[in-house]
């Protein structure tokens, strides 16, 4: 199911769909074709086709709506893929050795391309600055790679149909137990919490 207003599937087939845009995604597209624009200039249709032969999908609104989650869902995957990557290049010294720490899911010729890619001052500036907001900022997602809008239909009651208040959803999102399974209290994030939950009463 793909609500109205929001970019992400929830439900059951939630996953299987996103699984599956990954999958085309990472054996259609290569890094070398560019940044996510022209990945999608190129292959865009193409992939979208696969995803719609796959998967049964309405006509008219409900379908144009179903193509724009298909390819944001695939730019963030994409994101996601590449910033594992860099990850893993950033784990060693020599470009021999990381050469030879080649992750299976992404062809040699990539993996040459994005060692040079990584060692430009272009992505330097940039991840230089992406690390300093992430030491900026205050709340950490706890439920990995699921979605607000994914944990938010996780509570929904089978009988009222009901889902729970945005500050609950959030508070599912931003919880961590401790070794005992305990619930680990952060007072600066549950003020961020009260200040959502008093927001969201009309």
């Amino acid at each position: 199911m793909i609500s109205d207003d929001i970019d992400r599937a929830v439900g059951s087939g939630a996953r299987d769909i996103v699984k599956y845009c990954g999958l085309i995604m990472k054996s259609t597209i290569s890094f070398q074709d560019g940044n996510w624009q022209k990945i999608v200039l190129k292959h865009g249709e193409a992939m979208w086709l696969k995803v719609k032969d796959k998967f049964e999908v309405c006509s008219g609104l409900q379908e144009h709506r179903f193509q724009a989650f298909v390819i944001s869902t695939m730019q963030r995957l994409f994101r996601a893929w590449k910033a594992r990557l860099g990850r893993m290049y950033s784990k060693y010294n020599t470009n021999e050795e990381i050469l030879s720490h080649r992750l299976e899911d992404v062809e040699l010729e990539d993996w040459k391309y994005l060692i040079q890619y990584f060692e430009s001052q272009d992505f330097k500036v940039v991840s230089e600055r992406n690390k300093r907001n992430r030491e900026n900022q205050i709340t950490k997602h706890t439920c990995g790679t699921r979605s607000f809008a994914e944990v938010e239909e996780s509570t929904r009651n089978p009988i009222t149909e009901e889902i729970d208040t945005p500050d609950k959803v959030w508070e599912i999102q931003h919880t961590r137990k401790d070794d005992k399974g305990e619930l680990m209290v952060n007072f600066r994030k549950l003020s961020l919490r009260n200040n959502l939950k008093r927001s969201s009463i009309p």
